[in-house]
């Protein structure tokens, strides 16, 4: 059975921070990323998440077995090699035995100390432990650090929502995958007593398994009222391969909430690069 998130108490951004400790829905207790643990990107304890600890040129970094990383997550960056420069590439000062070179963990560029001086948890790569990040870098590792923090954790845990076809509506468990390479739609039945719904586990349960990093656009859709004066406002998930599927709840700050974590996940997957450019923010969040 479900329990309800507060989300009358929660804003489409600042208040996620106090998401995990009033949600305790279904998909807290399925998919194992029920814990604060912060060293793991996301959350969640190593058992729970099944991530293991890799070596890598930078320091430590939390990878699936498979060691592939997962769609939010890239591949360590090549470093600079010594003898390419012989200056910091922010600053221009030139390297000696008392101006020592430094890698950015981020782009993998050379920096004095002076301009390589943050050390941040890089979690999009993955890194266990603050790591060396340029200035350039700095403001993009803290945005995506957010993400990883904030907003992952909103669709690592899934909720219930009433997934739209046609002129019927199905209960629903939308959540990501425990690999978090797959948005999994799940139906529910609902108890015609009690009003409860609890996962189906016919063999049909499962509505949809999609990919990701397929996902295309992330909408919201404000519908006309019914005679009763109701209006059950909606967002849609759009696929690269064609298919839309559209979901709503009662709780519109449920919906804000969603919405912003869908959104800050295609910023993320879209930008797959290590250049040191500031993220491009998204467009402004339709008005509720």
């Amino acid at each position: 059975m479900t329990a309800t998130t507060n989300y009358a108490q929660l804003d489409a951004r600042d208040s996620l921070t106090h998401f995990d400790d009033t949600h305790g829905g279904l998909g807290a207790r399925n998919n194992g990323h029920d814990s604060d643990d912060d060293d793991v990107p996301g959350g969640g304890s190593a058992a729970a998440t099944g991530k293991v600890l890799v070596y890598g040129r930078g320091g430590q970094r939390w990878m699936n077995p498979d060691e592939r990383p997962t769609p939010f997550q890239l591949e360590e960056p090549g470093w600079r090699a010594d003898t390419t420069c012989n200056a910091c590439m922010a600053c221009n000062e030139g390297f000696s035995f008392f101006v020592r070179r430094h890698h950015c963990r981020r782009c993998g560029d050379l920096f004095c100390s002076s301009c390589c001086e943050n050390e941040l948890q890089v979690m999009r790569l993955g890194y266990q432990d603050p790591v060396r990040v340029c200035k350039a870098c700095k403001p993009k590792v803290e945005r995506e650090n957010e993400f990883f923090r904030l907003y992952l954790k909103v669709i690592q845990k899934g909720d219930v929502f009433d997934l739209h076809r046609g002129n019927s509506a199905i209960p629903v468990l939308l959540q990501l995958s425990s690999t978090e390479r797959d948005l999994v739609i799940t139906q529910l039945k609902t108890d015609p007593d009690t009003r409860k719904r609890s996962i189906d586990t016919s063999s049909s349960a499962i509505v949809e398994s999609l990919p990701i990093e397929a996902l295309v656009e992330v909408r919201q859709v404000r519908r006309q009222p019914n005679a009763a004066g109701d209006r059950a406002d909606t967002f849609v998930l759009k696929f690269s391969s064609g298919g839309e599927f559209e979901f709503s709840c009662e709780d519109k700050k449920q919906r804000a909430v969603w919405t912003t974590s869908l959104r800050r996940a295609l910023e993320v997957l879209l930008a797959r690069e290590f250049a040191a450019t500031p993220i491009k923010a998204m467009a402004a969040e339709d008005a509720l």
